[in-house]
């Protein structure tokens, strides 16, 4: 029902609206793995002994494949219980704010692939429309687990004030 033009048009803006969305991911993805590597820094500079996971590495293993679906929760985990008590962090619980924030963060990252996939593959509007609502329901969990990150961060950054004070 719609003219070569319009399709075009609405390409051309998906496009564009792909681009703006993928460069912010990719400066906030790089910004949040900073952020993991000073959080453990800070983390060993208090004195917690033992720690599992280097700055460089707890960064770099949001990047590597398979390691990346559980190595950045374990990491967070770790700086989460130093932040509590530096010198008796492992008897430190843990908490759920930080299995919803990569729980969600998880099924995001899944509902994306699906949606691409149900996109790439859509060959009537009602397949179009399901994509459509897919995205929808992946943008939704992602601001969820992008709010679940900043509790994340907030909390580990005010112990860690704390700590310095």
């Amino acid at each position: 029902q719609y003219s070569e033009e319009e399709l075009q048009a609405s390409d051309d803006k998906n496009f564009l609206i792909g681009l703006i969305q993928s460069s912010i991911f990719l400066i906030t993805a790089v910004i949040f793995m900073r952020w993991t590597y000073l959080a453990v820094l800070n983390s060993r500079g208090f004195g917690a002994s033992a720690m599992k996971y280097t700055p460089k590495w707890a960064a770099f293993h949001y990047i590597i494949p398979i390691i990346n679906l559980y190595k950045p929760y374990k990491v967070m985990m770790e700086v989460w219980k130093v932040s509590m008590n530096p010198s008796d962090w492992q008897k430190q619980g843990g908490t759920l704010l930080i299995s919803f924030w990569w729980y969600s963060w998880l099924l995001w990252g899944l509902l994306e692939r699906v949606g691409l996939q149900v996109f790439i593959k859509s060959e009537s509007a009602t397949a179009l429309r399901d994509s459509a609502y897919i995205s929808i329901l992946t943008g939704a969990i992602g601001i969820l687990s992008a709010l679940f990150a900043i509790l994340v961060i907030n909390t580990i950054y005010h112990n860690q004030k704390r700590l310095v004070a």
